[in-house]
């Protein structure tokens, strides 16, 4: 690099370096001013050409239609990438503004389709910012991201938080404290609100200030209200009597009965009640049952109508006396669905025989008189995890109208009207439950999946179903199947049996069954030979079936149908034969 002197002493360039250099400068700007002009024709043309083709000559609004479709797509993939990323991956939320960068015709569609920006999710201040002008005074859903607890998502929060008057839906997710810009919050004014869901994981943290400070008048028009993780005092707060579907999930300081019932009192237009974890379990060693525990208060014997509830779920809950006398305090109308899930039942086998008969005279004098026609019987293996092992539970679904077997199998057919599920090592509960006054003796469909009917309780509880026309067993859990159908015939060497049950079964369907293992861990004696016998015995005493349904049969061919005909009015195989 030359010093400084010798760059003092560099003699000066002459005049004529200067003026060649002054045309070949106006040469690269008349050239660059020819590429813009170019530039400008050809994005003229492709705009031309776009308005050619078809889809460019869609009107504005079939093409705003398939936009907002669109977007709906994109938001069910983000919320279930949220649930399972692993299966469904990582989905943006705002995938579907690509659109607008295909050309000028549909960018300038999707800025003039409000309804399209009307979904916030609090991860990008500026972008929220553009879906408030663009969706032009329009209600809004908002909702926490990935992140809910990154500045960009606070940023965000109090963008929305200028526009309350706009959200229709709200729901927020915190893992920390609570914003700064709610804690500033004087109130929430929020007249057109509908939707409330607010979840925290912060052990013994109350709802914050802005919430508890809202009165009726801040949401006048709350219908739908999740809340989980606060204590049940502070969520309390935000009951309306509006409210037509409330969800409570795991509480930190969960109420007593009387507090409980006095809240449900007022909410009489209450559609949908979810109840998670809702009530706490008795100290170890401790004497009080849960029965003691459930009527201790001054009010614990009041009873509450809900007259319009159609969904009652009791969920994970740790007393299933609790549960059960909660659900005989309650006054439901007979559509209401019930669904109860239980972990821990009790803390005493003794207490668990208790839950029975009042479990089976409520669900009995829910539904009097017409009982249930259709019922299904099925395992639920719960996800493993790194602080808990793989569970199974036993699942039973009551309906009281018939539903197809392929429904039952696709589980797509309409809400049962009762549910149980309980851990398998309560399985003689369901049967004691069966055994109650549930009206069984309607049923006319029995669904069963990957349950083995291997109590001796089962022949009382199949002998309550004499009405019984169909039934469809799914998996190989088939445990005593042939002696349901029918016993062999003595020489056999198996005990005989009267046909006492199911005497009206016509059709028999059987799903995804392995045909040619052995039949309860006889090696000698497969489940397809063990089939046959009994269909054969069912058509020689007079009870034949009048048709056998094969759906993805395994290890079956077309000469063992053949043989299965032979004792059936009529054989519906699907023809596949897997190995």
């Amino acid at each position: 690099m030359p010093c400084e002197a010798e760059v003092l002493n560099m003699p000066d360039l002459p005049i004529s370096f200067f003026q060649e250099r002054e045309p070949v400068e106006r040469g690269i700007l008349e050239t660059e001013e020819r590429i813009l002009t170019y530039a400008q024709e050809l994005l003229d043309l492709k705009f031309r050409l776009n308005q050619i083709l078809p889809i460019s000559r869609l009107p504005p609004e079939i093409l705003a239609h398939i936009f907002e479709h669109l977007v709906w797509i994109v938001y069910r993939n983000y919320r279930q990438s949220q649930k399972d990323p692993r299966r469904y991956g990582d989905v943006s939320p705002y995938s579907w503004l690509r659109v607008t960068h295909v050309c000028r015709h549909w960018r300038d569609v999707a800025r003039h389709s409000p309804p399209l920006w009307t979904q916030v999710i609090l991860m990008n201040a500026p972008c929220v910012q553009e879906l408030l002008t663009n969706s032009k005074g329009l209600p809004i859903s908002v909702e926490h991201g990935r992140d809910s607890e990154s500045l960009t998502a606070q940023e965000s929060l109090s963008v929305v938080l200028e526009n309350m008057p706009r959200v229709k839906q709200l729901k927020l997710t915190f893992s920390r404290r609570p914003y700064r810009a709610l804690s500033l919050l004087p109130s929430l004014h929020a007249p057109i609100l509908r939707n409330l869901t607010i979840i925290t994981s912060i052990t013994g943290d109350a709802l914050p200030p802005v919430f508890q400070q809202s009165g009726l008048a801040n949401l006048p028009h709350l219908e739908s209200l999740e809340c989980s993780g606060y204590p049940f005092l502070s969520a309390r707060m935000l009951f309306r009597s509006t409210l037509r579907r409330l969800s409570l999930l795991p509480c930190r300081a969960p109420p007593s009965p009387a507090q409980l019932l006095e809240s449900l009192s007022g909410l009489p237009l209450l559609e949908s009640l979810n109840l998670d974890l809702l009530f706490p379990m008795p100290a170890f060693g401790s004497t009080q049952s849960y029965a003691e525990w459930f009527n201790s208060g001054s009010q614990s014997q009041q009873t509450v109508a809900l007259p319009h509830l159609k969904n009652l779920v009791l969920s994970e809950a740790s007393s299933g006396m609790a549960s059960v006398k909660l659900l005989d305090q309650l006054r439901v109308p007979p559509w209401t669905n019930i669904s109860l899930e239980f972990e821990k039942m009790c803390a005493h086998e003794d207490e668990l025989r208790q839950i029975i008969p009042p479990l089976g005279a409520k669900v009995a004098s829910v539904y009097p008189g017409h009982g249930f026609k259709t019922m299904a019987l099925y395992t639920v293996w719960s996800p493993a995890s790194s602080i808990q092992p793989r569970r199974i539970k036993y699942a039973v679904d009551l309906w009281d109208d018939l539903v197809p077997v392929q429904s039952l199998h696709n589980r797509d057919g309409p809400p049962p009207n009762f549910t149980l599920r309980i851990p398998k090592r309560y399985q003689h509960t369901i049967l004691e439950l069966f055994c109650s006054p549930l009206h069984l003796s309607f049923l006319q469909t029995l669904y069963v999946e990957k349950v083995a009917l291997m109590s001796p309780l089962w022949a009382r509880v199949l002998a309550q179903m004499a009405q019984v026309t169909t039934l469809a067993c799914q998996g190989n859990f088939l445990g005593s199947l042939g002696t349901v159908l029918s016993s062999p015939p003595v020489e056999r060497g198996r005990s005989s049996c009267d046909c006492d049950l199911l005497p009206r079964l016509k059709d028999l369907h059987f799903l995804d069954i392995c045909f040619h293992e052995p039949y309860d861990g006889d090696s000698k004696i497969t489940l397809f030979r063990r089939i046959l016998d009994s269909l054969e015995v069912r058509r020689d005493r007079g009870l034949p079936i009048a048709k056998v349904v094969i759906k993805q049969a395994y290890d079956l061919t077309a000469d063992d149908v053949e043989s299965l005909g032979v004792f059936v009015g009529e054989m519906d195989w699907d023809g596949a034969e897997f190995d």
